[in-house]
């Protein structure tokens, strides 16, 4: 079984394609990760350098596996190592509105649009969201209009 370090996966997108690899092959044979591969694989994702339908399989095979908890432990941290902190005034009440994804209809983005509207009703909104896979709006778009 070839094991690759964190360093060696990160660096290279030849890397990273055999990393994924290995680690796929891995799960495929119910087999618990390391917690250097699930950083590598979490933090490679994060990164957007591996390809959808690969996480779809990467997820759907440790799923099927089952999670250990050092992979989950894992996951969070990488997550959080790629979190954004928001400083907020001490004392100032602001909304958070989160949208859950697309909802597969093509539709406009609802939590997108109460962000707005609340905001422009005086509310101090906190939006938080990532590009949308079936919405046709979404907060990125927003964003960058």
């Amino acid at each position: 079984m070839l094991v690759l370090p964190p360093t060696y996966i990160i660096h290279s997108v030849a890397n990273r394609h055999l990393a994924m690899k290995v680690v796929l092959e891995k799960l495929a044979q119910r087999q618990d990760l390391t917690a250097e591969e699930m950083d590598s694989v979490i933090d490679t994702i994060a990164l957007g350098a591996v390809d959808p339908i690969q996480i779809g399989v990467f997820l759907s095979l440790l799923r099927s596996k089952g999670e250990t908890p050092l992979e989950v432990q894992t996951l969070v941290t990488v997550m959080l190592r790629h979190a954004r902190l928001v400083t907020l005034q001490e004392g100032v009440k602001t909304l958070d509105i989160v949208g859950t994804g697309g909802d597969g209809a093509n539709t406009v983005n609802l939590s997108t649009s109460a962000a707005i509207l609340a905001a422009a009703c005086g509310a101090k909104v906190a939006k938080h969201g990532n590009r949308s896979v079936s919405s046709r709006y979404n907060i990125t778009k927003y964003r960058n209009a």
